[in-house]
């Protein structure tokens, strides 16, 4: 399990809160019912990630959730015991809707050092027409900001010829 970047990828849940056209998640959702996501413990997640340390010498994280940031709940327990007993830097996935002031500072105070947001358009009306996917400028404009003002560094994802789309 040792390689040579050290990073350790790990899942904290399943699933997303949305339906959108392109993702398996949409499939999912409807065998699962109404539990759009499955969560793990914080107990369970930093029990792996005390493992990974000491067995697979990882020195940084990738959280590999679709939507790592969905429960500020969950977030905050997690950013507080993540920060205390590991300690390393991470990386994780997000959806700007779920980018808030406190999630950006819980995410920096426990070491994050990278959000990957997941945007696919920046045209509402594609977003909303071909992805099925609510979306809003204004917040992903925001969230982009709480994240800077942390000093995590933002990536998005972003979809390229989407039908309607323009180079503009």
């Amino acid at each position: 399990l040792k390689d040579a970047s050290h990073e350790y990828r790990i899942m904290t849940s399943r699933g997303c809160p949305y339906h959108c056209s392109y993702c398996f998640n949409s499939y999912t959702l409807r065998l699962r019912g109404n539990e759009a996501i499955r969560q793990r413990s914080v107990d369970n997640v930093i029990a792996e990630l005390l493992w990974a340390k000491k067995e697979c010498a990882a020195r940084r994280i990738m959280f590999v959730d679709d939507s790592f940031t969905t429960s500020k709940t969950w977030i905050s327990a997690f950013c507080a015991r993540y920060r205390a007993e590991i300690g390393l830097p991470f990386a994780c996935v997000a959806n700007p809707n779920y980018i808030h002031d406190g999630t950006a500072e819980a995410l920096a105070s426990a070491g994050c050092v990278n959000v990957q947001l997941g945007i696919q358009s920046l045209s509402e009306q594609i977003c909303a027409q071909v992805l099925d996917r609510k979306s809003s400028n204004a917040q992903i404009g925001r969230a982009i900001q709480h994240l800077k003002d942390n000093n995590i560094m933002v990536q998005v994802d972003h979809m390229l010829g989407l039908p309607g789309d323009t180079v503009q």
